[in-house]
């Protein structure tokens, strides 16, 4: 990476000149601004979205006894639909708005868990909580890689250290002994582990860096 350290070593060695050194600098303090305001960018949206999705659900949850169950269902399908929609449309398609549409895409994923266990609850449908977040998990995965999204991969972290509880939790009463349980520590590092080492294969892609990223910070 390209510092002003580098830069004046240039013009030490007579690689570059005085003006140009000046120019390479301003360019780089430039690159520096532009990424710290795309980062503050991104973290907004992303918070936007999780607030917007929040609220859409607790619309809904508001209004639960009097909607119809076929007006809760396209409700959920509707919004979940609407948000990767525009999600693609301002990222993809027009490219004119890509933080925004990375923000709706990240809401679409968050819609589209809340859609498949407030669907299970309105028809009465017997399914474990662990298989919801497990199909929540593999419905957002392409995302991730398609997107290469850091807040989805963050996204379906989180979801698997969730199945991996639910799951291990079905019969077992060990696990009510809470978190401090000598086996439910067992899991976690397991799983912890095993992220991490997803999130290193992950680098044989330059593409999936930021992935791998996410992956191996969730795993630590």
């Amino acid at each position: 990476m390209i510092d002003e350290k580098l830069i004046n070593k240039w013009v030490e060695e007579k690689t570059i000149s005085q003006s140009q050194a000046k120019k390479l600098l301003a360019d780089v303090n430039q690159n520096k601004k532009e990424s710290r305001s795309n980062k503050l960018i991104v973290a907004i949206s992303t918070i936007g979205a999780i607030l917007l999705g929040i609220g859409a659900i607790l619309f809904i949850a508001s209004n639960w006894q009097e909607l119809s169950d076929i007006v809760k269902v396209l409700i959920l399908i509707g919004s979940t639909a609407l948000a990767y929609y525009f999600g693609y449309y301002f990222k993809i398609q027009k490219q004119n708005l890509p933080m925004v549409g990375s923000s709706l895409l990240f809401l679409g994923a968050l819609l589209f868990g809340a859609t498949i266990i407030l669907v299970t609850q309105i028809y009465n449908i017997n399914a474990n909580n662990h298989l919801l977040i497990l199909i929540w998990l593999i419905g957002i995965l392409p995302l991730v890689y398609a997107l290469r999204s850091m807040a989805i991969a963050g996204l379906a972290s989180l979801l698997f250290f969730l199945w991996i509880g639910l799951f291990f939790n079905r019969n077992n009463d060990w696990w009510f002994f809470g978190f401090l349980g000598r086996f439910s520590i067992i899991l976690f590092i397991s799983g912890s582990i095993m992220l991490f080492a997803v999130g290193g294969l992950h680098y044989i892609s330059k593409k999936l860096d930021d992935v791998a990223r996410t992956y191996r910070l969730a795993g630590i």
